[in-house]
């Protein structure tokens, strides 16, 4: 019985191992770990959406960099900033806090209802809008193609809207367990977990074929 607990108790230990180094990594080296992380999970997004695009007949490797690198270099550094951001706005000796307590309305579901509302109508859009301009000129500047960049433009008037309407199918709900429930450390990891779906959508649609879209 003893043997047996004993193996038990070292299983979890084995499987808690890889969680516990990341938590060790994320409170020495915050930055750089949200940043790999979500370099991780835009790759893996867009080998997934190249995987069920029918357009594509083999892997594009230079794109899948591309979306590693604009995940670790673009995404991350974003996300970090305004979760730190918004959640001291939001906080207690914050200006967002105070503009609540004013109005009697100093409370955790109050907070979270406010930093939802300017993560999705503030950070968003323009989140959104900066993922297709970033893309565009990372992607022309991987091929050497710096004619490519001028078509960021048509790429984002064709999918800006539709990409915005789709955020808010997506991430409202998603962003109310994380503010509500996910402490701010983990705020990043856990909007990169929702987030490979979507970089799934993201990576269809920002190499979409101009003639493939029927909307």
């Amino acid at each position: 019985g003893d043997g047996r607990g004993k193996r038990g108790g070292s299983a979890v230990e084995v499987a808690a191992a890889p969680w516990q180094a990341y938590l060790h990594c994320l409170q020495t080296h915050p930055l750089l770990t949200k940043m790999v992380t979500s370099g991780v999970i835009s790759g893996s997004g867009d080998v997934a959406a190249q995987t069920i695009d029918k357009d594509i007949n083999k892997y594009d490797t230079r794109r899948v960099i591309v979306m590693t690198a604009i995940g670790f270099g673009f995404t991350a550094p974003l996300l970090n900033s305004w979760y730190t951001l918004v959640n001291k706005f939001f906080s207690p000796g914050g200006a967002g806090w105070d503009f609540l307590a004013k109005r009697a309305m100093a409370d955790k579901a109050a907070q979270t209802a406010a930093i939802l509302l300017a993560d999705q109508l503030v950070f968003a859009p323009i989140a959104t809008g900066l993922f297709f301009i970033v893309n565009g000129f990372v992607s022309a500047a991987s091929k050497l193609d710096f004619k490519a960049a001028g078509r960021t433009w048509s790429t984002l008037k064709r999918e800006y809207v539709s990409a915005l309407v789709n955020n808010w199918k997506l991430w409202p709900a998603a962003q109310m367990i994380n503010f509500l429930f996910v402490p701010l450390p983990l705020q990043v990891l856990f909007a990169n977990i929702v987030g490979l779906i979507w970089n799934i959508y993201l990576s269809l649609a920002a190499y979409r074929n101009p003639t493939s879209k029927s909307k």
